[in-house]
């Protein structure tokens, strides 16, 4: 695989977790979670409450390529069913990292604000990740990444870098909001 697209699709996730962190996403719970999603909600399911948390802030971040959700799935909007809880247990953090299914990748709380605690060893949320999520999200092909990469000025008041970012999810324009508040921030 071209090493400038693995570098691509890192730096995309990446992104997307400093987005997750930049605009506060909380985990709710799930009583709140069954009044978000039962308008759109497989309409076969009896209690929405019973649904696991991270399935529903999936489809609440991603309303765009999520059609539905069920007990252990999620339904993109082509019609692809993902599985989001494989059953396996994870216990060594090398294994969790290389191979997180949808579970793995929401079983972590961001921390939001300033007050808390140190993280322990091997607390990150932003980087346990299911590649294919990712892939079918922003491209599973060079050519797939390419076609929605834009470029934007990178703080352009001190590094003035030019970035190629997606315009999938508004990546580009959050993108561009931290830019401008990290450019109010004194030097």
């Amino acid at each position: 695989m071209n090493k400038k697209y693995l570098i691509t699709i890192s730096f995309v996730i990446l992104i997307i977790s400093l987005i997750f962190k930049y605009i506060d996403i909380q985990l709710i719970n799930s009583s709140q979670a069954g009044s978000i999603i039962s308008s759109k909600i497989n309409k076969s399911l009896k209690n929405v409450d019973s649904l696991p948390v991270g399935l529903v802030k999936l489809q609440e971040a991603y309303p765009e390529f999520i059609d539905s959700i069920g007990d252990n799935f999620l339904i993109w909007n082509d019609g692809t069913k993902m599985v989001y809880y494989e059953g396996i247990d994870k216990t060594n953090f090398d294994t969790l990292i290389n191979n997180a299914d949808l579970h793995d990748q929401m079983s972590m709380k961001y921390e939001i604000g300033g007050n808390y605690k140190i993280p322990h060893k091997n607390f990150d949320p932003g980087r346990i990740r299911n590649e294919l999520f990712f892939r079918k999200m922003y491209g599973n092909t060079k050519k797939e990444v390419i076609r929605h990469l834009v470029a934007i000025k990178w703080l352009p008041n001190s590094v003035n870098k030019k970035l190629l970012v997606t315009t999938i999810n508004g990546v580009d324009k959050k993108l561009i909001e931290i830019s401008n508040e990290l450019e109010k921030i004194p030097h």
